[in-house]
């Protein structure tokens, strides 16, 4: 018994996709979990100022890196509030 509807991208077209009850109140908890205990961030990069950026970021998100760049990234801050609080 399908009770909610998810819409979703397909190319230039919209796709409505059913789910389950069960599939809906495991998202349910997801996003209540996620809202109570996560925050996002998000960063637009400019392809022409910020090409040191973008492939630096590239790089860390190659399949044998080793990291994630999300690891890579709060390694980073935590580095730098290590810098901060020795100072």
């Amino acid at each position: 018994m399908s009770v909610y509807t998810d819409t979703e991208m397909k190319g230039n077209k919209m796709r409505h996709k059913k789910r389950s009850y069960e599939d809906q109140r495991r998202f349910d908890q997801q996003q209540d979990y996620d809202y109570y205990h996560t925050r996002q961030y998000k960063l637009k990069l400019n392809r022409e100022t910020d090409e040191d950026i973008i492939n630096w970021i590239e790089k860390k998100m190659r399949w044998n890196s080793g990291t994630s760049f999300q690891g890579e990234i709060k390694r980073l801050i935590r580095q730098e509030i290590g810098k901060e609080s020795d100072a």
